[in-house]
Formats: structure tokens, sequence, C-alpha cells
């Protein structure tokens, strides 16, 4: 039962298509078998072997370009617009440092970069500032829970009841 019957170890789940790719190779090397030595493309009498790659007739504009109409010089103009946004943003990078943007939070040691607005897309803002809000409550409850465990523990004898 080396053939697999319900699965042993020496089973192949691949077995179906090796054959159908042995028999496409086979099929291909017997096609081929009368074009030896014949030239195709460019030098060739006119006919294409098979598997040569199909060129398209048609190679469909990018979306800039057809808007201004397939016109080239449209497109050179997309591409200094788009070239000089490029190097105004390079610059403002450059003059920003290795750091990014001035650190701005928290407001008595900053430390981070933290703009809503700036960094994060309108529709998502409502939810960043309810996340941040969040955050912010969260850390203050912690320190209140820090200081009532801290006092209570120092408090002495006076605080406890039995």
């Amino acid at each position: 039962m080396a053939s697999g019957g319900w699965g042993g170890a020496y089973s192949n789940p691949f077995a179906a298509q090796e054959a159908a790719a042995a028999a496409a190779a086979a099929e291909e090397k017997a096609s081929a078998g009368g074009r030896q030595g014949q030239a195709y493309g460019a030098w060739s009498a006119g006919s294409t072997p098979a598997s040569a790659p199909a060129v398209p007739a048609f190679v469909a504009p990018t979306p800039a370009v057809a808007a201004a109409g397939g016109n080239v010089t449209a497109r050179e103009a997309e591409l200094q617009r788009r070239e000089a946004e490029l190097a105004r943003r390079e610059a403002q990078l450059a003059q920003a440092g290795n750091s990014g943007a001035l650190k701005n939070w928290p407001r008595c040691c900053p430390f981070i970069y933290h703009d809503i607005r700036a960094q994060i897309p309108p529709w998502n803002r409502s939810f960043v500032r309810f996340a941040y809000l969040v955050e912010l409550i969260s850390i203050a409850g912690f320190f209140y829970n820090a200081l009532i465990i801290l006092i209570t523990l120092f408090a002495g004898e006076g605080a406890r009841r039995s």
C-alpha cells in the first residue's frame, strides 16, 4: 500500500498535478520538435511559437494622462508638479532634522510630537480624540489609585477597621 490508499506515510497528494504537468511538458516538447533551428520574432518568416509572450495591442494611459486627453505635455507638467512637491517635502524633512517635527508633548517636558489635526485623517479624528481622552483618564485613575493605596498603607493603625 505504498501508493497511498487512505493517506499512508508514502502517499503523494500532488500526484495528479505532477502527472498533468508532465503530460503538458511532453506535449510542448513534441510540438516544438518541428521548429528546431527556426528563428522567430523579428527574424522569423512571420509565425510565432505558441510559447511566445503575447504583446497587448493597446496599453491604457494612466488616469492623469487620460484626464488630460493623452497629451504628453500635460503628463510632463504633472510630473514636474509632483517633483516640486517631493522637493518641498524633502526640504521640510531636512529642516526638521532627524527628529521629524518639533516635539510638543507633554507641555511640561516635551519629548514627542503629537498633533491629531496634522497626523490623523478627518474621518478618524473623533475616534482618536476619544481614545486619547480615555488614555489620559486611565492614567489619571492609575495615579489616583496609587495615591490612595499609599495613603492607606502609611496611615497607620487608626485607618484599619476590624
